[in-house]
């Protein structure tokens, strides 16, 4: 089950905002959120996707992936997409509690593109990967802030320090009151 939430700050390939449509692939099968009818580059798309993988064995589970790829409908070459963000099954089954991913931020890139290390947007989704007798998990969005963003690892991040040193001075003598007399008497 993913729940596509919400995109932001979405980059196209020209100056005005893409017309943003989600694909995601899971197991070869293939899902798309509905068209939108104006350029935007921030939008709540709030789509529930359902996908059924049944019969699979540990094997096929450890190799699983979720492909999400963010494109601008004006262009469809995937070295013009916007983003395209990549998981294991496992990492959701195995590594996140309930088995669930909920209000996820990523960062998209495009490894396709020129420019693999440009971050050209961010998307907010939701995923589980649930067994028949795992209990099942609501997924709804909720209002988070995008402070804990996950980024792919072609993105660098580097962090600076800033320092900031005040004084304050107190019981000084008037330093500038002959300038400013000075100038009030002239303008009489």
């Amino acid at each position: 089950h993913i729940y596509i939430e919400e995109v932001k700050n979405l980059v196209s390939k020209e100056e005005e905002p893409p017309l943003p449509l989600i694909k995601m692939t899971v197991l070869n099968d293939t899902k798309r959120t509905n068209e939108l009818e104006e350029n935007v580059s921030t939008y709540f798309f709030g789509e529930h996707f359902y996908f059924d993988c049944l019969n699979m064995n540990n094997a096929t589970l450890d190799s699983a992936k979720v492909k999400i790829e963010v494109l601008d409908k004006n262009f469809t070459s995937i070295a013009d997409y916007i983003g395209i963000y990549e998981f294991d099954f496992s990492f959701v089954y195995n590594y996140s509690e309930n088995h669930v991913l909920n209000n996820y931020w990523v960062a998209l890139v495009n490894p396709c593109s020129d420019d693999y290390s440009k971050i050209r947007g961010y998307l907010r989704f939701s995923c589980s990967i649930l067994h028949s007798s795992d209990k099942r998990v609501e997924l709804s969005s909720n209002a988070t802030n995008s402070d804990n963003i996950n980024f792919p690892p072609q993105i660098k991040i580097e962090y600076y320090e800033v320092s900031l040193v005040l004084f304050k001075a107190e019981h000084l003598a008037d330093m500038d009151t002959t300038v400013v007399d000075f100038i009030s008497n002239v303008n009489k």
